[in-house]
């Protein structure tokens, strides 16, 4: 669906996730194809670091931390004017955007382009927004795949499960069945067109949580490991507001327990999964995405 993760080659996610956008209506309208509806995939990523609140100054858009926050420990996002922790808020569809990937830069311009030619040609178009996507299948080649595949792959190897910065930030998980479902709602459903959608299950978990959760569900002793590890450009907490794709009737239904059991049952069909993980594991830090 997408150049995902995050490569040096920054031009790449122009190419195939903004371009191949712009070619699917040249192609549709060049040769007048009876299209009804084009659904975009596209990200959380496009938020930032997304919207904090102070208890003294109110909300603020938060900037991305500096890699001397990262190798400080400042885990934490603070109001800009007090400096105390502020809190997280769910984003909404109106928040504004911003980027600070080139994943995410990509999916906010394929977006654009999108609903620009939608609305042009009259071809209807949304936008769904995932939160972090979890179920059976998810890539174990795809560094960005996430903390339920770096986590399941070392349970299941009985390795320590090693969690980035202190564990403690937020994510929204969502199942992949839920997100198939989304897409059913809004492929029939005419209030959808030429609207984005948050995809996420509306519920916040701390990565800890996840990892005691898949130790739990591979039946191997929870052993944490918190060496500090972090991200370039990776958010502190990441939560997504689907009310407004709720309201047409859509909501998630599985559990994140549900996600990780399937994830596990499939992870363990895969004789490869433990070399896949070292191969992404290994190239995050000669690359410099993954520091300590």
């Amino acid at each position: 669906a997408a150049y995902m993760d995050y490569h040096l080659d920054f031009s790449t996610y122009i190419d195939s996730n903004v371009r191949s956008c712009a070619l699917l209506y040249e192609t549709i309208v060049q040769n007048k194809l009876p299209v009804e509806k084009i659904i975009i995939a596209s990200s959380q990523s496009v938020y930032g670091e997304g919207k904090y609140r102070c208890t003294t100054h109110g909300v603020f858009y938060a900037k991305t931390r500096s890699e001397k926050q990262f190798k400080d420990h400042a885990w934490d996002i603070r109001c800009p004017q007090c400096k105390t922790i502020a809190d997280i808020i769910p984003a909404t569809e109106t928040d504004e955007l911003h980027p600070h990937i080139p994943y995410a830069v990509s999916k906010v311009a394929s977006e654009n382009i999108s609903f620009t030619l939608g609305k042009t040609y009259r071809i209807p178009t949304v936008a769904l927004r995932y939160s972090i996507v979890q179920g059976a299948r998810q890539s174990l080649q795809h560094f960005y795949s996430g903390a339920l595949r770096d986590f399941s792959v070392r349970a299941l190897s009985n390795m320590s499960i090693r969690m980035q910065e202190d564990a403690q930030q937020l994510r929204d998980f969502v199942n992949v069945h839920d997100v198939v479902d989304a897409h059913l709602y809004v492929l029939k459903n005419k209030r959808a067109d030429y609207e984005a959608f948050n995809v996420g299950s509306n519920k916040k978990t701390k990565v800890c949580k996840l990892a005691q959760l898949v130790a739990r569900v591979a039946q191997k002793t929870y052993t944490p490991e918190l060496p500090g590890e972090f991200r370039i450009n990776s958010p502190r907490h990441s939560l997504l507001n689907s009310r407004k794709l709720m309201r047409l009737g859509w909501k998630p239904t599985r559990t994140l327990e549900n996600s990780v059991t399937e994830y596990i049952n499939w992870v363990q069909t895969q004789p490869d999964a433990l070399t896949a993980w070292k191969k992404t594991y290994i190239s995050m830090h000669r690359q410099g995405i993954l520091k300590t």
